[in-house]
């Protein structure tokens, strides 16, 4: 990997610029900006622009909306847009100064920031820029104050369809004697848009903490593939929170991940621009590399965060539901067929005619045993013939049957000879 560096950046050669600068990506190349604006697709060719803005910040996350790209000044509040190549600043606000390394994003077409630092102060609020007024707006929640995620900056985050998920940053905190500490947080978060209600869905993993030793002068956010790149000077691991996933790889370019100054991944070239700080100009030199070139191959997937309790308790409900489901249809299973009919009698009641119900009931009464044919035939009217007290009563067997098939998804009721006289029939449940 050492000497495919070296070799590369001999072939090479890169433009160098000064400190002043920002960069992104847009369509099928790299946008620099600097005293000019600069196009490039692989650092061997660059097309140039005239500036029309003086800008007095270089610090801007970009985002895009339906193919127009859009710049908003770390710290919020400002926002340009960039198209044909200029900037036209399309706010009407203020620099906020209290949004310094937020998460921004767009949902639904409007663009969203969570989270930032700013006013000697970490915050914890979702703002919008409102496309009509051109001004920014508290996005509000429906939890109480102790059940959203705390303060913080640096936040990594991840929006699918409907869902936000944020987790990870840096909290400053303030003890009794107004001393500040800043600690690395290990919990994540989900927010959904339709209910506006914050779910704590778990806390980092003990080994996803021991590779994460965040340092904001030394690591870097960027999304990737669907998630978010995570670069430290120990390495490069890709999160999934959505799908509680983070990826380690494999010999990743080390003399590159050890000076990054910016970094910046193109999606339709599937390439990455990177710069470095040369020290003895004090210039930035911007190098280009696909994925396997700087991140190497795949080493191991891991779990990003144990769920919480919530997570757990809703596991055990639905264990606990499941396991009862079942033991009802064990039970009803196993259930003797005559208990089930007589829990549902009424149901009999109803749906048999009068003279049904009687031939129903003998049957039932005489449980466990049988009920001859002579004893049915004489519910019927003793006038009729023996062959329409046989038909009468076939009909009404049929219709019994048919009932209690439905209600106790059984065929219970049978026919057999006598055993003293086999010229009788009797019918009996099973």
């Amino acid at each position: 990997m050492n000497c495919i560096f070296l070799i590369y950046l001999f072939l090479f050669p890169s433009k160098e610029f000064k400190n002043k600068y920002f960069t992104f990506s847009k369509e099928d190349y790299f946008v620099i900006v600097s005293d000019s604006v600069y196009l490039t697709r692989s650092g061997d060719k660059f097309e140039s622009f005239p500036m029309n803005l003086n800008l007095n910040q270089f610090n801007l996350n970009h985002l895009e909306i339906d193919d127009k790209s859009y710049l908003i000044l770390d710290g919020g509040g400002v926002i340009y847009s960039f198209e044909n190549n200029r900037f036209k600043r399309i706010d009407n606000s203020f620099e906020h100064k209290n949004k310094f390394f937020s998460y921004d994003f767009v949902f639904d077409n409007i663009i969203y920031s969570f989270g930032g630092y700013g006013l000697f102060n970490d915050n914890n609020l979702i703002t919008y820029f409102e496309n009509t007024t051109n001004e920014w707006f508290e996005y509000g929640f429906n939890n109480s104050n102790d059940e959203i995620p705390k303060k913080r900056k640096y936040p990594v985050g991840q929006l699918v369809e409907q869902d936000l998920y944020i987790g990870l940053g840096v909290s400053k905190i303030i003890d009794n004697k107004f001393n500040p500490t800043f600690t690395n947080n290990s919990d994540f978060w989900k927010f959904n848009f339709e209910t506006r209600i914050w779910k704590n869905i778990g806390s980092a993993t003990n080994k996803f903490l021991s590779i994460n030793d965040f340092n904001e002068s030394s690591s870097h956010y960027l999304p990737y593939k669907n998630g978010n790149l995570l670069i430290t000077n120990e390495g490069a691991y890709w999160l999934d929170i959505s799908k509680n996933i983070f990826r380690e790889y494999r010999y990743p370019n080390n003399e590159v991940i050890n000076d990054i100054s910016s970094i910046v991944y193109n999606p339709v070239l599937e390439k990455f621009m990177i710069s470095n700080l040369d020290h003895k100009t004090g210039n930035h030199k911007f190098i280009f590399l696909t994925s396997k070139q700087f991140l190497g191959e795949v080493y191991s997937d891991e779990f990003l965060y144990k769920q919480s309790n919530n997570f757990i308790l809703i596991l055990v409900f639905t264990l606990i539901v499941l396991f009862l489901i079942l033991f009802y249809h064990l039970r009803t299973k196993n259930d003797k067929s005559i208990n089930i009919i007589l829990r549902n009698i009424e149901i009999f009641k109803s749906k048999l005619s009068d003279q049904e119900y009687v031939v129903f009931k003998n049957i039932i009464d005489s449980y466990p045993n049988a009920v001859t044919f002579p004893n049915l035939l004489s519910i019927y009217e003793p006038d009729l013939s023996y062959e329409s007290r046989i038909k009468k009563l076939r009909l009404s067997l049929f219709n019994i049957k048919t009932l209690v098939r439905k209600v106790s998804k059984k065929s219970t009721i049978s026919v057999r000879k006598n055993k003293n006289d086999k010229r009788i029939k009797e019918i009996f449940f099973e």
